[in-house]
């Protein structure tokens, strides 16, 4: 596990538990390197016959790099406040998912992806969405690494914002959850709009 924080930055407080880039095995990957290998060494045995030969060979060897430089730009990242999935190739994809609105996470693997231990975590959204991880290593423990920060996200307590309605002063004073911003009504234990614990 590299020391390494996300392009987009942390926020106050969050700190990463965990950072992974996707196994060399996962078919993306691993279809350009064995292409751009079988392409090098192809042509490279047909090189002394031809210029045109060796400048194909290059380019195997050219795709091979710009493989393994594609892999190095995917970075997955659990904190103690969401997941991040950060692509950075060309152009840079940045996207994340809060603990509070993830519903279930799983992880799927083929027979090849069981013998070169990776595979794909699925994050179910309460919107429907899914968030994917692609290529995992250890996808059993990455998986176990997600349920545990959300479990510890959800049951840390956390403050009800008490405000007092400044336009009628002998009203009682009103209280709002500090995650969703909903007005609760007396004293609950969970917002009843998005579920927070409150303290």
């Amino acid at each position: 596990m590299n020391e390494q924080i996300p392009v987009g930055g942390l926020n106050m407080g969050e700190k990463v538990l965990r950072h992974e880039t996707p196994s060399i095995w996962s078919p993306p990957f691993i279809t350009g390197y064995i292409g751009g290998i079988v392409f090098a060494i192809f042509f490279l045995l047909l090189a002394p016959f031809s210029m045109i030969f060796v400048l194909l060979s290059l380019f195997g060897l050219l795709t091979i790099l710009l493989t393994e430089m594609y892999r190095q730009g995917h970075h997955y990242y659990i904190t103690n406040q969401r997941c991040i999935k950060e692509v950075t190739f060309i152009s840079r994809i940045s996207e994340e998912a809060t603990y509070d609105l993830m519903s279930n996470v799983t992880f799927a693997q083929t027979l090849a992806a069981r013998l070169f231990n990776y595979g794909n975590i699925i994050c179910q959204m309460a919107s429907g969405d899914s968030f994917l991880f692609i290529g995992v290593k250890n996808p059993s423990s990455f998986k176990s690494a997600i349920i545990s920060a959300k479990q510890a996200f959800l049951e840390k307590p956390r403050r009800v914002m008490v405000v007092r309605d400044e336009t009628k002063p002998d009203e009682k004073i009103l209280n709002y959850c500090p995650e969703c911003g909903v007005k609760l009504e007396g004293r609950p234990r969970y917002c009843p709009n998005c579920g927070s614990r409150l303290k």
